[in-house]
């Protein structure tokens, strides 16, 4: 997101960069945008392993939700968001990857464009550098999912996944399903 900021810049980031207000602004959109790149890997996740596990949907859902939330968590010192602005996007993307999992998995190059304006209007460009580039980063930011997801196909460990699932609803005192 800095990168594009800065391209879009062009030759007016040095001036930008020493503005305190846009300097702020990009580190809120920064983080606010981090948020929704994440539910995007998170629902790319749900749609593979919902493809390669015989765990229900909701379960599988539920697990990646606390994987994000315990991301999410973990920067909640960091983020230049207001403590209560960041709680509230961790725990919707609880309910945003419940949501996916009662629809049918969306093709993974759909998956940003869910909520690709929320994330292009976060990003501080100023209105005299405005462009139609707003496509462009969409098209880019599929890619990248796509590329992510193949990655992700290739590299899980379904076992392992399974496992931790399983011993994470053992946790909760759920009863694990049966695996016939």
């Amino acid at each position: 997101m800095i990168e594009y900021t800065r391209f879009r810049a062009g030759r007016h980031w040095s001036v930008l960069s020493q503005d305190d207000g846009f300097v702020d602004a990009l580190e809120r959109a920064r983080w606010a945008n981090y948020a929704i790149a994440l539910d995007f890997v998170g629902e790319m996740a749900l749609n593979s392993l919902r493809r390669k596990s015989k765990r229900p949907e909701q379960e599988i859902a539920g697990f990646l939700g606390r994987c994000t939330g315990t991301i999410m968590k973990s920067y909640a010192d960091m983020t230049a968001l207001p403590c209560e602005e960041w709680r509230t996007l961790t725990s919707a993307s609880r309910y945003r990857l419940r949501t996916a999992a009662l629809m049918g998995p969306r093709p993974v190059q759909e998956i940003p464009a869910t909520r690709f304006s929320e994330f292009f209007e976060n990003l501080p460009i100023h209105c005299k550098l405005g462009g139609h580039d707003e496509l462009t980063l969409l098209n880019s930011m599929r890619v990248h999912l796509g590329q992510m997801n193949d990655e992700f196909r290739w590299r899980s460990d379904l076992p392992a996944l399974d496992a931790c699932m399983c011993a994470a609803a053992s946790l909760r005192g759920e009863e694990p399903p049966s695996s016939s």
